[in-house]
């Protein structure tokens, strides 16, 4: 005589039978949708359980990822904060480095702290899951620049000074 009870406990939706255990959840809504299945064995040892299920719907029209503007640092500095967008539920972002070096502290916080960067043009990626219906997953890049405090200031040579017809020097 054990009894099963459906109910929604995050997100929306209309479930079809609260009693099935093969209830239809209908009208979901965007995002994560988490559903609990109760089942009330009575007097029974453990006699009731549960079990959750999540059902994840991804927006078609979700915003793409933005990584956040360019920067520029000098040395002795080498860290940065970034900037970027944040992935709307259940879509999430990561962060890859393609070119340079650096270290990551969390690669899906879009506010995330990059550290130990190395001089010349860093590139980093700021990619979206979307979901398994996408053939392909949005991504933009963001440069970091870091600049040499050591590079020696500009010379060019001594100045010259030649009789005329030497028209060229190096």
């Amino acid at each position: 005589p054990a009894i099963g009870q459906w109910s929604i406990i995050q997100g929306s939706g209309t479930i079809t039978d609260l009693n099935s255990p093969n209830g239809i959840m209908a009208d979901l809504g965007i995002g994560t949708n988490t559903f609990v299945w109760t089942v009330n064995n009575g007097v029974c040892p453990n006699g009731i359980t549960t079990d959750t299920v999540e059902v994840r719907v991804f927006n078609p029209n979700a915003e793409d990822p933005n990584a956040g503007p360019d920067q520029f640092i000098c040395t002795p500095q080498n860290s940065v904060q970034m900037a970027a967008n944040a992935a709307e539920d259940p879509s999430y972002g990561y962060w890859t480095l393609i070119q340079g070096s650096a270290t990551i502290e969390d690669i899906n916080d879009p506010l995330t702290q990059i550290n130990d960067l190395a001089v010349g043009i860093n590139l980093f990626t700021w990619t979206f899951y979307n979901s398994v219906c996408s053939n392909s997953l949005p991504v933009d890049t963001v440069a970091i620049y870091v600049y040499d405090e050591g590079q020696p200031p500009a010379f060019a040579a001594e100045d010259q000074e030649y009789g005329w017809p030497i028209n060229s020097t190096s």
